[in-house]
């Protein structure tokens, strides 16, 4: 049975007055023409005994893309209970109704039942958050 991690990254869009201090941004180009091409995503590590760091890079492109519509989805639902269970500033309009209405619209296979259960703990959070607001 293989691994799979999914990473979420907020994509913060570059003003005028700041730049990349590493790598040139090539989707800022207006001539830039690969529409199959969703992003670029760069990783910079270095070894703790060396003293430069290494870049790993990997093009997604739309059409090859690993990851369902469902399973994308999905992970947006986790992503957006935790941002509601740590009270984060940037989750304005989300509410725990969209949140089991998306999870259960993309709820897709779910073999080991992991994701009903997510279901479950988000409803039952629900429940919580609608208590502590009657008191």
């Amino acid at each position: 049975m293989g691994h799979r991690v999914t990473a979420l990254y907020e994509i913060v869009l570059r003003t005028e007055d700041q730049g990349s201090k590493i790598d040139k941004l090539k989707y800022q180009k207006s001539s830039y023409q690969d529409l199959d091409e969703l992003a670029t995503v760069k990783i910079r590590y270095k070894d703790p005994k060396e003293n430069v760091s290494k870049l790993m890079s990997k093009v997604n492109r739309s059409k090859n893309s690993e990851i369902s519509e469902d399973d994308f989805y999905f992970t947006q639902s986790v992503a957006g209970f935790g941002m509601l269970l740590r009270g984060s500033e940037y989750a304005k309009t989300l509410s725990y109704a969209r949140l089991i209405e998306s999870a259960k619209d993309s709820k897709g296979r779910d073999r080991y039942g992991n994701r009903a259960e997510l279901i479950k703990m988000i409803e039952k959070a629900e429940i919580l958050s609608n208590l502590k607001r009657n008191k």
